[in-house]
């Protein structure tokens, strides 16, 4: 009988600690599950962008003593001493870039009798203007130094007073810098920017110009150059190095 007993005993002792190993093994499985079941979630995102567009566009035209506008394709046959010629534009931007602009002139090409005779201004100067104040001076120099005093004047004449030459090469600007802004889909706009930008200046042939400067030719290139305007940390200056630089990539800026 006490033996019996005892086996019953020991049975009761071995069930406990199998039943308590499984407990224990249970405990580890659930604790081991909850470090690495858990609930998780990830958003993820992506996007693409595309470059902004600078796009100039704009016919030039020319009005010889305020006459009718003519496309500057067609040459004038038959310049005379005193004439003065308008070459004007108005360009707009279909790009969706803001951006600084300027009007510019190219004095590729003039035959060196004609050149100290020839003078450019910014924007519409008047024919009367440009002959009251030539024939208000007396003799050359005097009539080369009124020329280049004359307001909007930029280049040309024979070396008075206060005349600067044409350039060499490349090219020139006229008049002030302004900000055109953009028209195209998404376009950036700018508070002090305009929509549609005047460009222009005025070539004289001197009243005075002597025999010599008969049948000679030139030739003068017109351009509007625009350079961004965001992110800039200033509005450039008139370098006509960097200004030069500009080039047309999409639409026309050497118009």
């Amino acid at each position: 009988m006490p033996q019996q007993y005892e086996k019953r005993e020991d049975r009761k002792k071995n069930n406990k600690l199998i039943v308590a190993l499984v407990l224990i093994f249970g405990a580890v499985a659930i604790v081991t599950g909850v470090m690495f079941a858990f609930f998780s979630d990830v958003i993820l995102g992506s996007g693409t962008a595309t470059s902004g567009t600078l796009d100039l566009r704009g016919t030039f035209q020319y009005q010889v003593n305020g006459g009718t506008s003519t496309p500057m394709t067609t040459a004038i046959a038959n310049l005379n001493p005193g004439d003065a010629v308008y070459i004007s534009a108005t360009v707009t931007n279909v790009g969706n870039k803001s951006a600084y602009v300027r009007s510019a002139f190219e004095g590729a090409v003039i035959d060196s009798a004609l050149k100290p005779y020839m003078y450019v201004f910014s924007g519409n100067v008047a024919q009367a203007t440009l002959l009251t104040a030539e024939n208000g001076a007396v003799g050359n120099p005097a009539k080369d130094i009124a020329l280049c005093a004359l307001s909007g004047y930029v280049a040309g004449g024979n070396g008075g007073t206060g005349c600067s030459a044409f350039a060499g090469s490349g090219s020139t600007g006229v008049g002030t810098v302004g900000i055109l802004n953009g028209t195209g889909a998404g376009a950036e706009t700018e508070g002090s920017g305009v929509s549609s930008f005047p460009a222009g200046f005025t070539v004289y042939f001197a009243y005075y110009a002597p025999n010599t400067a008969q049948g000679k030719s030139l030739a003068i290139g017109a351009r509007v150059e625009g350079l961004q305007f965001r992110n800039m940390s200033s509005a450039p200056t008139l370098n006509d190095a960097i200004w030069g630089s500009a080039v047309s990539t999409i639409g026309v800026n050497d118009l």
